[in-house]
Order: structure tokens, then C-alpha cells, then sequence
């Protein structure tokens, strides 16, 4: 497994998914994040069915979390270059997702992007929305944990 963090299109290794400061956009009065994260699973099983659980836990700072207000977006990715969106969700119905090798059926990887939400329909997964100034700043934690099952 591989995490990387794309800022402006640059991509770097990481060792977890930590967005840092949000920075906020005056015009459309919401907190935005200056990158986001690409999670790369090479699958290795020998088995003629399997599947890929995406469990987590809430990201929270103990009395508010931010489940709805992060994109997780899983994707088929056939190579470095291409990849095929299998579903765009929020961090909340993330949790318990399960992707069986059908989802793969050339081969390839699995590829997940998070990223804050970014106020724009067409660019968030249903159901999320993003961080406004009535969301209570601090550190917020959460984790991801990814299973493969026969």
C-alpha cells in the first residue's frame, strides 16, 4: 500500500492522511484543504473470490466529527495513467464498503482518493457537504483500516 498527497498536481509520499490547516474561501464562506490523498492497494490473492473492506472510524475531535464533509472516491485503476471510478462516496458511507474482485476483472488496482469536500454538486459525493465557519476548529482523528477477505 501506497499513500500519496497531491497538491497542485505534485505527487509526494506520505504516511497518513493529515489534511493540516484549512484555509477559508471568503466568496462561498466554506473551509477548504490545499490537497488531498490517493491510497494505492495492490491486491495479492490467490483465492477465485475476494474482496476489499473499507472499514473506518468517525473523524471526530470527541464531540463533533466531520464524516460527511470528506470525499472518498474508489477507483479500478487499470494503470498508472488510467483508472475507472467505481464509487464516490462520503467518509461515512465509506465505512464498511466491500469491493470483490468483480470490480477488477482486468487486472490492475485499487486506487482511493480523500478529499475535503469542495462545495461544488458536481465534484462531492451525494450526501457531503463542506466544512463552514459553525464547524468547531481543532484536531480532528479518525482511522482507516482495509481488509481483504475470501
Amino acid at each position: 500500500m501506497n499513500i500519496s498527497k497531491v497538491e497542485n498536481n505534485t505527487w509526494t509520499p506520505a504516511t497518513n492522511l493529515e489534511f493540516g490547516d484549512l484555509f477559508y474561501d471568503e466568496t462561498n464562506k466554506i473551509f477548504t484543504a490545499s490537497a488531498y490523498f490517493a491510497v494505492d492497494v495492490e491486491i495479492l490473492a490467490n483465492g477465485s473470490t475476494w474482496a476489499v473492506v473499507h472499514n473506518c472510524t468517525s473523524i471526530s475531535n470527541g464531540a463533533e466529527n466531520l464524516d460527511n464533509t470528506i470525499n472518498v472516491s474508489f477507483v479500478h485503476q487499470k494503470d498508472k495513467d488510467t483508472g475507472e471510478e467505481i464509487e464516490k462516496l462520503s467518509y461515512a458511507s465509506s465505512n464498511g464498503k466491500s469491493l470483490p474482485k468483480s470490480k477488477f476483472p482486468d487486472g490492475g488496482w485499487l486506487r482511493i482518493y480523500y478529499g475535503v469536500a469542495t462545495g461544488e454538486v458536481t465534484k462531492d459525493a451525494p450526501g457531503v457537504t463542506p466544512i463552514v465557519s459553525g464547524n468547531t476548529s481543532g484536531s480532528y482523528k479518525g482511522n482507516i483500516n482495509l481488509t481483504l477477505t475470501s
